[in-house]
């Protein structure tokens, strides 16, 4: 008897799980991201870049659906910065901030603990890594770029 229950049981989760995956991305809730890229100031011909590859990203079809909020950082301005971090949590409550420059981190995380709202940094350095449980980085580490530059990797 105690077999079969725990089989029956088994089954059930067996189904739930698969139903579970089935779920389309309509019905799923978005995953909210707040961009704060140079959309001004000087800068912008490098976040154009970083605009059409989060798009071209979030437009691909997952098991997730993204929805991504931009603001401008104005050159990485610090106040501005600021102001438009708070505005992607505050107003468009936003699951996950990003920035593409390291300079912004000392500014972000606290917005970024006070919230427990995951930072990710499109770049990695001391800043980064001391940044806390909330901060994250990729794509470029500082530390080590320049020993791969004068080891040619």
């Amino acid at each position: 008897m105690k077999t079969s229950n725990l089989k029956i049981s088994l089954l059930l989760i067996v189904l739930f799980l698969i139903s579970l995956s089935r779920v389309s991305a309509e019905e799923k809730k978005p995953v909210h991201v707040g961009a704060l890229l140079s959309l001004s100031g000087g800068l912008e011909q490098w976040c154009n870049y970083i605009k059409q590859g989060i798009d071209l990203a979030a437009s691909e079809e997952g098991n997730e659906v993204i929805k991504v909020t931009y603001e401008d950082d104005r050159s990485i301005d610090l106040k501005s910065t600021v102001s438009a971090a708070r505005k992607l949590i505050d107003h468009s409550k936003v699951d996950l901030l990003f920035s593409w420059s390291t300079a912004v981190v000392p500014v972000l995380v606290p917005l970024s603990k006070k919230n427990h709202l995951p930072l990710f940094i499109g770049g990695y350095d001391k800043r980064v890594a001391t940044g806390g449980d909330y901060v994250f980085g990729g794509f470029i580490n500082y530390l080590t770029t320049p020993r791969d530059i004068v080891t040619g990797k």
